[in-house]
This record gives structure tokens, C-alpha cells and sequence, in this order.
């Protein structure tokens, strides 16, 4: 998923990697239990699939956004560093 949302070297994809995997499983841990919940009282049987896959939709969305932003602020403090070298 980082060289899909553009990490183009190793060392991004490493960072992306750490910066956003166990946030991810956090809220994993804590979406899945609920999703269930909420299917199991509301929800017929027969639309838990495409509940649960608007769930997962929605939280990979969410996921996806999370790390672009903090990859172009993460690039913009960079540029921002080398600026300030430069001075």
C-alpha cells in the first residue's frame, strides 16, 4: 500500500510501515468487534457481507488518507529542514 500511495524508495516504505501499521491494527482490533455487534442485533443475515465490506471500505479509506497525509507533512518538514540549512 505505501508504493501504491507513493512511496518510491525502501526506506519510505519502511517508514510508512511504522509510522501506520500498529495504528491500524489498534483500530482494527476495535472497529471489528463493533461491526459485529452492531450486525449481529440490526442487520439481517443476509446483508452482512456488504455491511461488513463498506466497513472495511470505509476504514481502509480512512487508513489510506491518514498515511498520505502524514507522508506530505513528514516531506514538507524535510524540505523545510534543507531550507533552513541552506540559510
Amino acid at each position: 500500500m505505501a508504493i501504491i500511495n507513493g512511496a518510491t524508495t525502501l526506506d519510505e516504505v519502511i517508514k510508512t510501515i511504522k509510522g501506520g501499521f500498529f495504528a491500524v491494527i489498534r483500530i482494527s482490533w476495535i472497529v471489528s468487534p463493533l461491526s459485529l455487534i452492531i450486525a449481529q442485533k440490526f442487520i439481517p443475515v443476509e446483508l452482512w457481507v456488504p455491511f461488513f465490506n463498506c466497513v472495511q471500505f470505509v476504514l481502509g479509506t480512512y487508513f489510506n488518507m491518514r498515511v498520505k497525509q502524514q507522508r506530505i507533512a513528514a516531506i514538507k518538514k524535510a524540505e523545510q529542514e534543507k531550507r533552513e540549512r541552506k540559510d
